[in-house]
Formats: C-alpha cells, sequence, structure tokens
C-alpha cells in the first residue's frame, strides 16, 4: 500500500512507550533508488534465514534477545528508502519549537532578581539562535495570593479600591466598576518588570490573564494552611464583571497608555490558567463545576477587552489553557463554542497543555482537539489551536520534587522533542510554547528542576546549551525549507523523518530522528520533481551523545535526467538526529 506522509512515525520495539509511524511502499518501480537497494533486502532476508535456523533450542527470553540481534544486522544491512515528492508540498512548518513559556521564572531572571542573584544574559542569546521569537507570560493581578515564602510573588496587588478613601462596608457592583476606571488605585510595581523585559525582547507576547486582587477573591477560595507547599493555588474571583474591568484597564496601561502607560504591542490574552485542574483554581477538582465560573469569567474579559477602542491593534482572546486531560471534558470543548457563539464571545484560538513521554500522545490528542473543535463548530471557522504549555511527561516529576533527572539532559529527551515538533508540524497546530527554556534554580521558584532546553547559570560553569537545546536548533534550521513535502518509504521502520523546501525550490531538506538507544540505522533518500541535470551541494549534521549538531561533511551530487536525485545511504547513529540539507548549485 503506497501512503504519503508529512511525518513518519510508528510503533517501536525496542523504545516502550514511544510510539513512531510509518509508511509502507508495494510495487517496486525500475531503475529508482529502492529497486538499486533491493538486493540489500535479499541478503538480509538470507542471513535471517541462516541466523534462526542455527538458533539453539534454548528459552523464549533467550530466543528474543537472538533476534533482536539478528533484526539489528537486518537492519544495518538494508536502507530504509524515503522516496520524497518536491514538487507537490502538502503543508508548511510554522515553526513550533520558536514558542516558551516560562511563566514568573527563568527567562527575564525574575525570580533571580528578587532574591538578589545576578542574571546571566546569555540564555537570551542562546534562545535568540533558535529562532525565540513567541513568549507565553502570565499578566498576574495578584502574585501575592499565590504561596507563602515565594521569591516570585514578593510584590503587591495590582488593584485596589478606595485608595485613600473610607471602603464602604458592601461596596456595590457599580461603585467598583468606577473604582476599576480610577488610576489612583494601581500598583504596578510588580507588572511593569514583566511587561517592559518583554518589549525589550521585541518578540510576539501571548499573556495569560491570572491572578485575583485581594478585593475581588471569592469567599473560600483562599489558600488554606494545610494545602502541599509544592503546588500553587490560585482564588478565584468573586465578581467576573469587575474582574474584566480591572484587565481591561490594566492592558489599557500596557498598550493605550492609560494612566501614565507604555504604548507596547500585545495583542493575544488567554483567560486564566488549566481552570480544570484543583491548583488553578481555588482547589476545586471537579472540572465541569469550574466551568461555568470559568465561562462566565473568560465571557466577560472577552467582551471587555474587544471593547476597546483603537484603530491600531486587534486584541485576541482566547482560552481555556486546561489540562490535558483524557477524555478532554466536553464542557470545555462543546459547551464551551456553543456558548461562545451563542453570546458573542467567539474565540480567537482554543489552547491547552500536555506533558507526554511519548511523542504520539501529543499527536493523538492534538488530532483529537481539532476533531472535537471541528465537530462543535458550525458555520463557524474553528478557532486556531494553541498548545501554551509542553514538554516530556517526567519533567513533572523533576519540577515538584526537586530531583534532576538526568535523561531530561540527554539524547533522551531531544529525540522525544524532535519527534514530537515533526509529529505535530503535521497538524493543524498554530503555536506551541515549550515550558521551559531554562532549569528553574531553588533560589528563583518554589518549583525547581531539570526541565529546561539550558542548564540553570549556576549549575553549569561551561555550556549551558543541552541536548534538547539542539534539536530545537535543528528545526530553526529546517526553517530555511519549511514546505512541508509528502514522501513514502519501502518498508516499516523507528525512524522518525520531516522533509521540506524552500519555497523559491532552491533548497529542500530532511531531519531523520532515530530514537533506537541500541541499534545503527541505514536510510537512503530520492528526491523526485528537480530540475534535471542539476548539481546540488548536499551537507549533513549530527546530533547524538557525543556531537552537538556537528557538521558530518559536504559533497555534491547531480540529478539524472528525469530530476531524481538518489543519495548514497547515510547511517544514522542509535539515539541520534540527523539534518540533510541540500542546495541546487548554478555555477
Amino acid at each position: 500500500m503506497n501512503r504519503q506522509k508529512r511525518f513518519s512515525f510508528r510503533s517501536s520495539i525496542y523504545l516502550a512507550g514511544l510510539l513512531l509511524t510509518a509508511c509502507r511502499v508495494g510495487n517496486v518501480q525500475p531503475g529508482t533508488l529502492a529497486a538499486k537497494v533491493a538486493s540489500w533486502d535479499v541478503a538480509a532476508e538470507s542471513l535471517w534465514q541462516k541466523e534462526t535456523e542455527a538458533m539453539p533450542d534454548v528459552n523464549a527470553a533467550s530466543q528474543i534477545a537472538a533476534q533482536r540481534t539478528v533484526d539489528k544486522t537486518i537492519q544495518a544491512l538494508a536502507p530504509i528508502v524515503f522516496t520524497v515528492d518536491t514538487a507537490h508540498p502538502n503543508g508548511k512548518y510554522v515553526g513550533l519549537h520558536r514558542g516558551f513559556n516560562d511563566w514568573h521564572h527563568s527567562l527575564f531572571g525574575y525570580g533571580e532578581r528578587n532574591a538578589g542573584i545576578p542574571v546571566d544574559p546569555s540564555g537570551e542569546r542562546y534562545l535568540a539562535a533558535i529562532g525565540f521569537n513567541y513568549y507565553r507570560m502570565v499578566l498576574d493581578l495578584n502574585p501575592g495570593s499565590l504561596t507563602s515564602g515565594n521569591p516570585i510573588a514578593a510584590d503587591v496587588n495590582a488593584w485596589t479600591p478606595f485608595q485613600g478613601r473610607p471602603v464602604p462596608p458592601t461596596p456595590t457592583r457599580a461603585q467598583l466598576l468606577q473604582e476599576a476606571a480610577n488610576p489612583a488605585n494601581y500598583n504596578w510595581t510588580s507588572l511593569d518588570p514583566q511587561m517592559s523585559a518583554i518589549a525589550a525582547l521585541g518578540v510576539n507576547a501571548l499573556l495569560t490573564i491570572i491572578g485575583t486582587p485581594e478585593a475581588l477573591i471569592a469567599p473560600g477560595s483562599r489558600r488554606p494552611a494545610d494545602w502541599p507547599e509544592k503546588h500553587e493555588w490560585w482564588p478565584v474571583p468573586n465578581d467576573p464583571v469587575v474582574y474584566a474591568a480591572v484587565v481591561k484597564h490594566v492592558v489599557m496601561h500596557y498598550t493605550q497608555g492609560w494612566a501614565g502607560g507604555q504604548y507596547y504591542d500585545l495583542s493575544e490574552y488567554e483567560v486564566w490558567n488549566e481552570p480544570d485542574a484543583p491548583d488553578y483554581w481555588a482547589g476545586n477538582s471537579l472540572p465541569d463545576q469550574n466551568y461555568a465560573a470559568w465561562y462566565a469569567l473568560y465571557r466577560e474579559v472577552w467582551r471587555s477587552l474587544k471593547s476597546i477602542t483603537t484603530d491600531k491593534r486587534t486584541y485576541r482572546v482566547g482560552g481555556p489553557a486546561i489540562t490535558s486531560r483524557s477524555p478532554i471534558p466536553s464542557s470545555y470543548v462543546e459547551d464551551f463554542l456553543r456558548q461562545s457563539a451563542g453570546d458573542g464571545v467567539w474565540p480567537d484560538f482554543w489552547s491547552y497543555h500536555n506533558y507526554a513521554d511519548d511523542p504520539l500522545d501529543h499527536y493523538n490528542y492534538q488530532r483529537e482537539v481539532e476533531r472535537r473543535l471541528a465537530g462543535a463548530t458550525d458555520s463557524r471557522k474553528p478557532p486556531l489551536v494553541y498548545l501554551t504549555e509542553w514538554n516530556r511527561g517526567r519533567v513533572l516529576d523533576s519540577f515538584y520534587t526537586g530531583r534532576p533527572d538526568p535523561d531530561l539532559d540527554a539524547m533522551w529527551a531531544a529525540v522525544r522533542d524532535a519527534i514530537t515538533l515533526g509529529a505535530l508540524a503535521s497538524t493543524e497546530l498554530a503555536r506551541a510554547t515549550f515550558f521551559i527554556s531554562t532549569d528553574i534554580d531553588q533560589a528563583g521558584s518554589f518549583f525547581f528542576g531539570n526541565g529546561g532546553l539550558l542548564h540553570h547559570r549556576s549549575t553549569s560553569e561551561l555550556d549551558r546549551r543541552k541536548k534538547p537545546y539542539y534539536a530545537f536548533l535543528a528545526f530553526e534550521r529546517f526553517m530555511a525549507h519549511p514546505e512541508l513535502l509528502p514522501f513514502s518509504t519501502n518498508r516499516d521502520s523507528e525512524i522518525g523523518v520531516i522533509c521540506g523546501r524552500s519555497a523559491n525550490r532552491r533548497m529542500f531538506g530532511t531531519i531523520v530522528i532515530n530514537p533506537d538507544p541500541f541499534g545503527l540505522k541505514t536510510v537512503a533518500f530520492q528526491f523526485n520533481a528537480l530540475p534535471a541535470n542539476s548539481r546540488f551541494a548536499v551537507v549533513s549534521y549530527l546530533l547524538d551523545a557525543t556531537h552537538d549538531l556537528a557538521p558530518l561533511g559536504r559533497s555534491e551530487f547531480n540529478s539524472d535526467q528525469h530530476g531524481k536525485l538518489a543519495l548514497p545511504p547515510l547511517y544514522v547513529p542509535s539515539e541520534s538526529l540527523v539534518l540533510l540539507q541540500a542546495t541546487r548549485q548554478f555555477n
């Protein structure tokens, strides 16, 4: 069966839980690269028969181990052939690796500054090298309500009504709305450093609106004394209308110059964070029950921000930034879209979070999100989908226990990140923000762990870049040829592949990912529909345990009279990534 894909991945027999797919191609055509290597398959089959006939009659475990050795030998002999159609791109890689989400933590050194620790600026330089251009940051209206003893939460409420005046015994909504419009009631000392840091970076930003000013905290939603120390607690507002009015004026301060503010280009807003989780909705663990209160908050914030009159920008509002529950709660999908359509507050984007060690979990969840959103939409176009937090599943253990996990610094994490990015590239995902760019030091937050792409500046005397960083760097280089190309293969494989070309068709390339920690893989590429009799310079780069996307060499090859370019077999070491790029030469 001949199937064409933008990314290949299938179930791996060597890595429990790591799933990849593959395509199978039948009817090998004479003269193709697949036909040229058919003798490899014959030799491998012959070897398999000889080895199995000679296999001693031992227990099943020994037989499996012996068969696995034979499988490795077969794989080393027979290339996995990828035939790439360069004439018909079927998608575009949108730079999903370029977004980061550091919450309060490491990118700006916010926690470090509050703790009196000098900030190392090398992290921003490293992130710039991998194309960092999109940042998710909290617009926290009351960081002090988060937890006690947290350096990031040392500042005060953004808004306190009736400053310098008597507070009525029971303020009415009308009175509080008047107070929301009074500049004297705002304290910008907590938010100003964060907003100015975002503006200084010159990147696009998504601000997540969260945090409840003390005057609006709902009864019974304050953090209890016995709440686990390593878990967050976010009180919720008692009046979404007044809360939305406060949000509106905060946004106007940073985008419209209100109350002596700024004119930053901040246009995207996400309403709250994980309202389906107890940590973020005053300890309530019933997501459907939380939904009604969250939706009321979303509706009012949407109306409030969209009411800001401006000729310079359109404010985009979305949510719900839920966790990756399975199944996805219908309240946050079908009910949300139905109600938002009826109330005229259709989301500009629908957001969620996912932490998973298995790249296929990321892929399948995103596809399920797309299916559910499409099914819940009538005549409207479904909202864009944003993955506003993602990482490997094991990172959560490191965050909450504070114990470093060596695999998170190594190729184990790098190949999973690369396969996840490749798989998500073949979906309709519009944005992704990786949590977190830099390992979090204990001094900077009650979170700490080694789930980032960079070592914390206090834990690395040399290079801060970790193996996963270079996987992201490979995808940044892939942006030179982002138009995704379909391809087919000659047999099933445990290999991740993504191919692309440049818009001018002069350059094309591929990323090959071998997640198997035990076996070398041999791959071969044939690129079709190229200019006939043309010369191409091919450069390859290797990321593995001892190479940091190091160049392997440069060679030149010619396409034939039919516009086919058949490259020699490429050996991909165990648990590694190879970036291959070809550029047409004109002299």
